[in-house]
């Protein structure tokens, strides 16, 4: 029989637990511009699909169906810091064009990385063989790289197998690649080895558009905000009302104005 006091044990190094996307931003991100944390204050609908983005939540796709210029690009940026602090693990971005990847890249991402999560990124893109089509490559660390592709080039969405796979601007999005199908089938196909998380986005250009059917293939929850009888209002445009260049919505139960 073993004398147990005569046996110690430490711990070096503590393995740290893994949290939400929302919570790494707000406990991790320093935003330089308004010199302080990262807050949910200006954009609390995104707090929750936030939430959803990560492995510890059991989701496989977050589809956001959002307006132009409300901080979604900002909400991937946490997602890829969340990568970097938990999973740095093979991830692909596709926007609509090279273009816009390569100006994502150079404007949002490449910064983001250096200055939130220590990644000194490669400042040129890695070309492929087709001059025509072309994809940067970003590397995390831990072998993992994020791939900025566009949804144009077949190519680039039969690159390489990815566990986290974002899809900016589906509206954008051809409807077809010649001789190749659907560009989304062809991006989700990426993920056919591992069991990841897929990002939908997009401001929606009409019922018949991309974001929105597959919108209609997921919960279907819509950001309400809250008046203070604790009836829940979507910020739908047919109940937004106008006074000068102020918006707001009238409680239908209560009457109460919210700007």
């Amino acid at each position: 029989m073993c004398d147990n006091s005569r046996f110690y044990s430490f711990s070096v190094f503590d393995v740290k637990p893994r949290v939400t996307v929302d919570k790494w931003a707000c406990d991790n991100r320093y935003m330089q511009s308004a010199s302080q944390m990262w807050s949910y204050t200006q954009s609390p609908f995104f707090q929750e699909p936030a939430s959803w983005m990560s492995d510890i939540a059991g989701t496989s796709c977050v589809i956001l169906k959002t307006p132009a210029q409300v901080g979604k690009t900002e909400s991937i940026l946490n997602f890829f810091g969340w990568i970097c602090e938990y999973d740095r693990a093979n991830t692909m971005l596709i926007l609509d064009t090279q273009k816009s990847g390569e100006k994502m890249s150079k404007n949002r991402i490449r910064p983001f990385l250096r200055e939130t999560c220590g990644i000194n990124n490669p400042k040129n893109a890695v070309k492929t063989p087709d001059k025509s089509n072309s994809v940067m490559n970003i590397g995390l660390g831990s072998g993992a790289n994020l791939l900025i592709c566009s949804a144009k080039s077949a190519s680039d969405l039969r690159s390489t197998p990815v566990k986290y796979l974002l899809m900016d601007e589906l509206d954008a999005w051809p409807e077809e690649l010649k001789g190749e199908g659907d560009p989304v089938q062809l991006a989700l196909q990426r993920q056919m080895r591992y069991r990841g998380m897929a990002v939908m986005t997009s401001t929606p250009t009409g019922f018949d558009g991309r974001i929105y059917k597959q919108y209609l293939q997921g919960t279907q929850q819509t950001w309400c905000a809250v008046c203070d009888c604790g009836e829940l209002l979507p910020c739908r445009w047919d109940d937004i009302s106008f006074d000068g260049d102020t918006p707001f919505i009238t409680c239908p139960q209560c009457g109460q104005i919210l700007a």
